[in-house]
């Protein structure tokens, strides 16, 4: 494992047989809300982009799906670390700060000091409420899936 320099004092680790591909380019760290991320600027046809130095690794993911860091350190980018996931597995794997929930769906809401229940269809984001209790949230969230489960159902008859 070696280790590539980035921007703000970080550095991204990466696999030997992947170092010298990688370390010819200039990586920087990208800050998305609690994440940082290893990235360059790339030309397309369309103008500049940012690329992902776990893209650059393993490639992009098909739709539907995300590259997940296993051990939550997104600047780990050896192969081992890194695998295709969908996005609700990718959630559930999600370390926030602070406490996190043991069940799918639900998530601490530090400055409120109470549990938060949601969910995602298409890319979009649903809340369901926010509760004192974490059995309260998970039990929220999962009466919503159900009911949307059962109006999908309705749907197809």
């Amino acid at each position: 494992m070696k280790e590539i320099i980035l921007t703000q004092g970080k550095v991204a680790l990466v696999d030997d047989e992947d170092f010298d591909r990688l370390n010819q380019f200039k990586w920087f760290v990208l800050i998305r809300g609690i994440r940082c991320r290893a990235a360059r600027q790339v030309e397309t046809e369309k103008g500049k982009r940012n690329l992902y130095m776990h893209h650059a690794v393993i490639g992009k993911p098909a739709k539907g799906y995300d590259v997940d860091h296993k051990d939550h350190n997104s600047l780990n980018n050896t192969r081992e670390n890194l695998r295709f996931v969908t996005r609700r597995q990718n959630m559930q794997n999600l370390v926030k700060e602070g406490m996190t929930s043991k069940y799918p769906g639900v998530y601490w809401v530090k400055a409120r000091r109470k549990w938060s229940a949601g969910y995602w269809i298409k890319n979009k984001r649903y809340h369901v409420g926010t509760y004192t209790k974490e059995e309260d949230a998970f039990s929220a969230y999962r009466e919503a899936i159900n009911s949307i489960g059962e109006k999908m159902l309705e749907g197809l008859r």
